[in-house]
């Protein structure tokens, strides 16, 4: 299904173009290729941890989980740093591009929606690990 493929895209480009801005050496992930925190690459990660799409008539509605993981960070300065700027970017109103996960050629944008929220930390002895829930709509339903 190209739609899906496109939600897919279209959140992990936002991801890679918000990893190229931080001041930590980061990379993204999608952790539901992973069944366990300890086979993550160790490295500080932003990724996606699972996303629905409901597409109706008009819009696409999309809810993820972003996820933000830090390495060696005992006093979770980075990993809050990290998060506080993601959280940031991902409160409502502000956009992320629609994108065509084949070519990158946009779309349309997806509107963040309230309900953007942060659940709490998980703390291995390696790292911490947390995730955001954010809903997004998008402003126009492609052809399928």
């Amino acid at each position: 299904m190209a739609e899906f493929n496109n939600v897919y895209g279209s959140l992990s480009n936002f991801l890679n173009v918000f990893i190229a801005t931080l001041s930590y050496d980061a990379v993204f992930v999608d952790f539901d290729q992973y069944v366990s925190l300890d086979t993550l690459p160790y490295e500080n990660i932003v990724g996606v941890r699972g996303f629905t799409v409901d597409s109706g008539r008009i819009t696409i509605g999309v809810q993820v989980m972003f996820c933000v993981t830090t390495i060696d960070d005992q006093s979770m300065f980075a990993h809050r740093d990290i998060l506080d700027q993601l959280f940031t970017l991902c409160l409502p109103t502000k956009s992320i591009p629609y994108l065509d996960g084949t070519t990158g050629d946009v779309l349309g944008q997806f509107t963040i929606a309230d309900g953007t929220s942060i659940l709490p930390v998980h703390r291995s002895t390696a790292r911490t690990f947390q995730m955001m829930m954010v809903n997004l709509l998008g402003d126009r339903k492609p052809a399928l």
